[in-house]
């Protein structure tokens, strides 16, 4: 079932919450704009998700009047109570969801770590510092030409050269707020993408892990009616980058790289065995900290 999702607006006959264009002009202007949307209760928590993060152009393109899109906001918190009156023992029917839209932005760093105080995780920056990786030559392989003669390079003369491929390390680093509990990291340690990550191609990041420290900047924010304490931490993720692909293994015969496979056994007599690379590849959704979940998304239902 497809999520149904209506736009509220004063004089729908539905509710009295959108304001008019000069109170949205001073909203926009505040940097916060508030929207209210109409769906059935069964959907509130798929409703929200799809609201949560999105920007205010895209979520009025899709659900409301595209024209009254407004650039640069993103949602950062939806809240829902009960449409109407319950009908019995099936309970509410429908739901309003209550969107917050914040005008994003990346607030100046520290001055010593040049990372970005920025929330959105599109947002935060990215830092590569390369190396290389050298690969040793295989013997009784190589050669030189002289008068278009094969002059075979001697075992003692290849010792110690080889060929350098480039390697690097990646951290991506930005700051969140008021975690609760441990990031969903932990699920893609010692994974490679899947799919294009951070504009690397797939398998060529190896996820090493994170780091999340208190960066301080205490204060209250009222969200949802309740005041609640306000931390940020500063979060970087960090990756080695091969750009090879880590499931690709240099063959020093051929000099170049193939990928490899390693066949387990199976649990029951008979089967095919299962065919393993040498890592496990993973979407990296979990990486995404603009779906970890933090105090300000929780709402208790009734």
């Amino acid at each position: 079932m497809s999520l149904s999702l209506t736009h509220v607006w004063k004089g729908s006959g539905q509710g009295d919450f959108k304001s008019d264009d000069d109170d949205l002009s001073s909203q926009q202007e505040s940097g916060k704009l508030t929207e209210v949307f109409l769906c059935p209760w069964s959907q509130r928590v798929e409703g929200k998700n799809a609201l949560l993060r999105s920007s205010h152009v895209s979520i009025m393109s899709t659900y409301g009047d595209a024209a009254n899109g407004i650039e640069d906001f993103q949602c950062n918190n939806v809240s829902f109570e009960k449409a109407g009156i319950d009908q019995g023992q099936h309970g509410p029917q429908k739901a309003y969801l209550t969107a917050t839209f914040e005008k994003t932005k990346n607030e100046p760093g520290d001055g010593k770590s040049g990372k970005s105080n920025g929330r959105d995780f599109n947002n935060w920056v990215l830092s590569i510092n390369l190396g290389g990786d050298v690969k040793t030559l295989a013997y009784n392989k190589w050669y030189w030409l002289k008068e278009d003669k094969k002059i075979k390079i001697l075992r003692e003369d290849l010792a110690g050269l080889g060929k350098i491929f480039p390697t690097g390390t990646v951290s991506y680093s930005g700051i969140v707020r008021n975690i609760v509990g441990p990031p969903p990291v932990v699920n893609v340690l010692g994974k490679i993408n899947s799919t294009d990550f951070l504009g690397f191609e797939a398998e060529q990041l190896l996820f090493l892990g994170a780091t999340l420290n208190e960066v301080g900047n205490e204060r209250n924010e009222v969200v949802d009616g309740e005041t609640r304490k306000v931390l940020d931490y500063e979060c970087s993720l960090n990756f080695s980058w091969k750009p090879t692909g880590w499931n690709n293994v240099y063959i020093p015969e051929i000099n170049d790289f193939k990928r490899i496979y390693v066949d387990i056994p199976p649990e029951k007599v008979g089967d095919p065995p299962v065919v393993r690379e040498l890592y496990v590849k993973d979407n990296f959704e979990d990486l995404n900290a603009n779906f970890w979940v933090n105090i300000d998304q929780i709402t208790v239902e009734d």
